[in-house]
């Protein structure tokens, strides 16, 4: 399999498997996206879980666009933060009115 480097054609090098040129695609579009991928680090989730937690300190429930105006978090770091959370059974879900709301577990 070979694998065709768009930006450098003499770069292009042969695989022998799929896996291989899978993984090399992988480098390559991260390596095309630089700074633009966001690290996952834990201290930082579970320091952005903290912050909600205790949000939900101060008002019984938040919908998750609340959430994200108060912290100012962006999709994936508000969505990890609350996973977080719920995986520790700090936090649940609760469907009101159609909605989803976020509350502290009694």
């Amino acid at each position: 399999m070979t694998f065709i480097n768009e930006r450098n054609p003499q770069k292009s090098a042969n695989f022998a498997n799929e896996n291989e040129f899978i993984l090399a695609q992988a480098v390559n579009i991260k390596n095309q996206l630089g700074g633009l991928v966001m690290k996952m680090d834990f201290k930082v989730i579970v320091n952005d879980s903290n912050r909600i937690y205790e949000l939900l300190s101060h008002n019984i429930k938040y919908l998750y666009e609340e959430l994200q105006e108060l912290t100012r978090m962006g999709d994936t770091q508000l969505c990890l933060a609350i996973c977080q959370l719920l995986h520790d059974g700090r936090i649940c879900r609760r469907m009101e009115d159609n909605l989803v709301y976020y509350l502290k577990r009694v």
